[in-house]
């Protein structure tokens, strides 16, 4: 079994943070059936290596630091490699920002050692609220055994592009 060390993000891991994000979503986006061209999805994460892009990313590696509301881990195989990471933000609603695995840990228990700490920092009281690819059966179904629900009604273009996203809610223990 692989042993990941998950900390707190710092500037040297930006190329990391892009190149498994944007493989991350290769990995699970394009769906011809939901008309999600691969084309169309590689296309729109070449932006995240952009100079803007990359200026982005330490933005919020560096907000992680300074902004006691935003949240960010990442994960590391041993050889150093980003494999994995996950973002929250509180506020009104406490929102599960972000969680990219890359395909190489699928099934490892690492989606969970991000993920469990993150909800804990949002607070098991309140209310906590995602949003995920509406095809993605395999991300809903383990946001499913965290105990969130889908939000009926809730289907929406992600930024004005052709993909689909839904809101998962999880009620807080009042």
């Amino acid at each position: 079994m692989t042993e990941y060390t998950i900390h707190e993000a710092s500037q040297d891991d930006v190329d990391g943070l892009i190149a498994v994000h944007a493989q991350s979503w290769l990995d699970a986006y394009p769906n011809e059936k939901e008309g999600v061209s691969y084309d169309f999805i590689s296309d729109h994460v070449k932006s995240f290596s952009t100079e803007t892009g990359r200026a982005k990313r330490a933005g919020y590696i560096q907000e992680s630091h300074d902004n006691p509301d935003y949240y960010l881990r990442i994960a590391k195989d041993p050889q150093g490699n980003v494999v994995g990471f996950v973002d929250a933000r509180r506020g009104d609603t406490p929102e599960l920002c972000g969680l990219y695995i890359d395909k190489s840990a699928y099934g490892s228990g690492l989606a969970l050692q991000l993920t469990e700490p993150a909800l804990a920092w949002l607070g098991k009281t309140n209310d906590i609220k995602l949003t995920v690819v509406a095809y993605n059966h395999r991300a809903q179904a383990f946001y499913k055994k965290l105990g969130f629900e889908p939000v009926p009604g809730s289907n929406k273009f992600y930024n004005n592009k052709p993909l689909t996203v839904i809101d998962m809610i999880r009620k807080g223990d009042k």
